[in-house]
């Protein structure tokens, strides 16, 4: 999940802000990444809180009240349309995550002595609904939902001065910091119910704290970093990848890492000192965030492909009016959120960055060269995506969308034949996203 990107964008700013190249490890085969076209979230106020595998991206959107004040409103953008969840427009909120399902949670102001009670916004009656409302006295904030509608979650119970972390599974509440924790938050929960985030414990008698990162599976909790490290695990991916950043590796700076397999891998920077990572998706890209060489925009966003890092103002069209200076959130389709400032006029914006079409029909071309199928059906594969292609770039949607619905079937009727159950569904998934992208019905 994207997963939590209110909370994980401003953490992480303070991290970079307070504080070339090298890959640790065996270096993973190299990967060309895609360029990416770009589509605004042209609101002024608008923050984000989640993108999902369906481009949907929830937030809070300020607006003014009836006192002449301003208050935050939970807001859903999908297609290019900003819509209010069904709250009471007097009261603050914000929709914090949302899963491939379309549930979003969030947080609704409720009165100064219970300031955040969570909600649950249910697309099949689209309503939104108090949630767990029975189980807490106190303020209740979600941190993420997941495709088991599984939910991460911090709680002030009254007269207590710090908030406890807790994963919901649907019937019990789990506690997830260890009772040493003085605070602590949940940043990442993936589809099956693994969280990782960041603790802080104190030390000395002068209010000075370590902070580790975690990740909790089934009950089980795994500390990440040592003392003095300030590590903070941001998400994790369903293949338990999971990403953060630390003053790690002996550079006395805060580094972007990959944590795979019980070791930390170096993720470098874009040449400057330090760096943050803050989501991964399913294919293992990551993006976050980098200090520069270069004094003008120090820091830029970064995508992580093949254990190499490339500037994503590289990525995108050279005339794009905006500099990308914070990845957000990626998700399973290569969407990226980012945070672009206006390279001459104009206010910051958020900006939806989706795979080039063209990109990704090529990638299944290379997909089906390196199968090493037999000739006569690698080539009936390829024709099909090369006029596929053809039609796309010439924006022929009607026979493009024939020529792609042509490829699934073929795929259908070689899988467990020519093609590996694996393989058909590796190009299921690409063309999918080449369909929905290019609006097939």
């Amino acid at each position: 999940m994207n997963r939590k990107c209110d909370r994980k964008f401003w953490w992480t700013l303070f991290i970079v802000t307070v504080a070339a190249f090298v890959i640790g490890g065996e270096p993973a085969a190299a990967q060309e990444p895609p360029t990416f076209d770009a589509v605004e979230i042209a609101y002024p106020g608008f923050y984000p809180g989640d993108l999902n595998n369906r481009g949907e991206v929830v937030g809070g959107q300020f607006v003014e009240t009836s006192d002449g004040g301003y208050c935050r409103q939970a807001v859903r953008w999908a297609e290019g349309v900003m819509t209010f969840l069904d709250l009471d427009p007097e009261r603050c909120s914000f929709a914090q995550s949302i899963n491939d399902g379309g549930q979003i949670v969030g947080a609704v102001s409720e009165t100064a002595e219970v300031p955040y009670q969570l909600f649950l916004f249910d697309p099949v009656d689209g309503i939104v609904h108090p949630y767990l409302g029975n189980l807490f006295a106190g303020s209740v904030q979600p941190n993420e939902i997941n495709n088991a509608g599984q939910i991460t979650l911090r709680h002030q119970a009254p007269g207590d001065t710090q908030y406890r972390s807790f994963f919901f599974d649907g019937e019990t509440l789990h506690p997830l910091l260890p009772e040493s924790a003085m605070s602590g938050e949940v940043l990442g929960l993936n589809n099956l119910g693994q969280a990782v985030g960041r603790y802080e414990e104190p030390y000395g008698d002068q209010g000075y704290f370590h902070r580790y990162g975690f990740l909790w599976s089934e009950g089980l909790l795994e500390t990440i970093g040592e003392a003095g490290e300030s590590v903070s695990v941001a998400d994790i991916n369903d293949a338990g990848q999971a990403v953060g950043s630390g003053v790690l590796f002996n550079t006395g700076e805060y580094r972007a890492f990959l944590y795979e397999g019980g070791g930390l891998q170096n993720l470098g920077t874009l040449g400057g000192s330090h760096s943050a990572a803050v989501s991964i998706n399913a294919r293992g890209w990551i993006v976050g965030e980098s200090s520069r060489a270069e004094p003008a925009y120090p820091y830029h966003a970064f995508l992580v492909v093949g254990a190499i890092m490339y500037d994503l103002n590289e990525l995108v069209p050279s005339d794009l009016p905006w500099e990308l200076v914070y990845a957000v959130a990626v998700n399973d389709r290569g969407q990226i959120l980012a945070l672009g400032y206006p390279k001459e006029s104009g206010g910051a914006a958020f900006l939806l960055l989706t795979p080039s079409i063209v990109d990704t029909v090529e990638e299944l071309i290379e997909l089906i060269e390196g199968y090493g199928l037999p000739k006569g059906i690698e080539n009936s594969f390829l024709v099909k995506l090369e006029h596929a292609l053809e039609a796309i770039e010439s924006r022929n949607l009607k026979l493009a969308c024939q020529l792609l619905n042509a490829f699934i079937n073929h795929v259908d009727a070689q899988t467990g034949k020519a093609l590996a159950e694996d393989q058909a569904a590796e190009l299921l998934e690409g063309v999918d996203l080449v369909r929905a992208d290019f609006g097939c019905q």
